[in-house]
């Protein structure tokens, strides 16, 4: 009797531990990989664009997680819809200021990584895949799927 509860109680302790780290393992991956620094690795970056890029990607990521938050927040369709209307506005505003940061030859391989989602802004495939995640269009300009 006692063997049959330490069974039972062992495969309940089991099943927990593997759920737990398949959901710490799939946020790892979740709308922000390269911690915000999406665009440090773009060609013949300057000390000065670096520092303007991460600070333009930080106030970018405050934004986007405060709408984020403020969908999750709610049930209704139109007010999820409306902050999504935000988060585009905000995408494409922050997609204007870091290239009027940048260089033709490095605008050349900003747009390249988000406009054909190769682990640039727009390699998110609401599945957690990598990248910003935060351009929201697939390499055809539609919108991807958002979880």
């Amino acid at each position: 009797m006692i063997m049959k509860t330490t069974m039972k109680i062992t495969g309940m302790i089991l099943i927990l531990l593997t759920a737990g780290s398949m959901v710490l393992s799939a946020q790892n991956g979740r709308g922000r990989a390269n911690s915000g620094n999406y665009c440090t690795n773009l060609p013949d970056l300057t000390e000065k664009q670096k520092t303007e890029l991460t600070a333009l990607s930080g106030k970018h990521q405050s934004e986007m997680d405060a709408l984020r938050s403020e969908m999750r927040s709610t049930t209704d369709t139109n007010k999820k819809t409306e902050v999504l209307a935000k988060m585009d506005n905000i995408r494409d505003t922050h997609r204007t200021e870091v290239q009027s940061l940048l260089t033709d030859k490095q605008k050349d391989a900003f747009n390249a990584g988000c406009m054909a989602g190769k682990g640039g802004m727009n390699a998110r495939s609401g599945m957690g895949g990598k990248g910003c995640g935060n351009c929201g269009r697939n390499g055809s300009g539609a919108r991807n799927g958002r979880s």
